[in-house]
Order: C-alpha cells, then structure tokens, then sequence
C-alpha cells in the first residue's frame, strides 16, 4: 500500500462512520480490513498501528447494537473516529514507509 492508497483508506474509514449508530456488519467488516491492511502497512510504526487499533474499537462500538450510548451516543463516537482518522493521516504523511 502506497502513502496515498493509506491515506485514501483512511479517508473511506472516516466516510463508514456516518453508518454508526446500529449494527452494519459489511461496514464492520469493510473498516477491519482497512484498519488490517493499514497496520500491515506500517507494521514498524507503532503510532500508526496503535490509532488504527483506537479506530477499530471505535467502529465496533459505532455499529454495536447499543455500546455507543456508553460513550454520548452515535455522534461522539463518530467524531472520536473523526479525531484518531485526522491523527493518523498525519501520522501517515509524516511516516508511512517509502513506496
């Protein structure tokens, strides 16, 4: 995966999470991949690794049936996703290995 392949990745992450407020199970599936494909990617950059965990355990609670009203319901669990997305995007332009 290229720097601009992750980074549109990350970008479609932050476009699932406006499915998040009941269970969606290929949106689930479709960002666990990214997020897998994203830490394979980056696989010697533990800050890149560690905010794609965050996003994943985000989106597992945005499409849960009820975990995301823990949190202040589906919007603030969305704008964490938005939050850790817009951190690792910079993560990605300032690290991601050569092409």
């Amino acid at each position: 995966m290229t720097k601009d392949e992750a980074i549109k990745a990350v970008e479609r992450i932050a476009d699932l999470a406006k499915y998040f407020g009941g269970p969606n199970e290929p949106a689930l599936r479709e960002g666990q991949v990214i997020c897998r494909d994203l830490r394979h990617g980056a696989a010697p950059y533990e800050y890149i690794t560690s905010r794609t965990a965050s996003i994943e355990g985000w989106a597992e609670i945005g499409f849960s049936t009820r975990k995301f009203d823990k949190y202040g319901g589906p919007e603030r669990v969305r704008s964490s996703v938005y939050a850790d997305c817009s951190v690792l995007k910079s993560l990605i332009s300032a690290h991601w290995p050569v092409d």
